[in-house]
């Protein structure tokens, strides 16, 4: 049993990974090319239709095979991290994900932009 808070169910915590895997169960049904798109997540990087098997933790996109490859050696892209869907499903990048996440900054009021790498934390 777990006790619920005042406000009930509410006020509990939202898990990260599940909303993560949400996300991506919502792009496969919505598609987010112009294309139709083979079995499962639309690569959201180009227009072929192919299925994504791969996600940038930079980027926060989803590649497809050919997208990945060109990922991989491009000059801004080739340190970025890529991790493949089982991968991402099975929870191994879910702090890591967390904390990448867009937040704003509460002092700026502005979207924080940079991620460090050593500290695994938004600077």
């Amino acid at each position: 049993d777990v006790p619920l808070p005042k406000n009930g169910v509410r006020g509990l915590k939202s898990n990260f990974l599940v909303g993560k895997l949400q996300g991506i169960l919502q792009k496969q049904s919505k598609g987010k090319t112009s294309y139709p798109q083979k079995d499962g997540v639309p690569c959201t990087v180009c227009d072929r239709g192919n299925s994504a098997g791969f996600y940038c933790l930079e980027c926060a996109d989803y590649l497809c095979q050919v997208c990945n490859e060109t990922h991989r050696w491009l000059k801004v892209s080739k340190s970025h991290k890529v991790v493949t869907f089982p991968d991402l499903k099975s929870g191994k990048y879910a702090s890591e994900l967390l904390a990448r996440e867009n937040f704003q900054c509460k002092d700026h009021n502005e979207q924080n932009k940079f991620y460090c790498d050593t500290c695994h934390r938004v600077i």
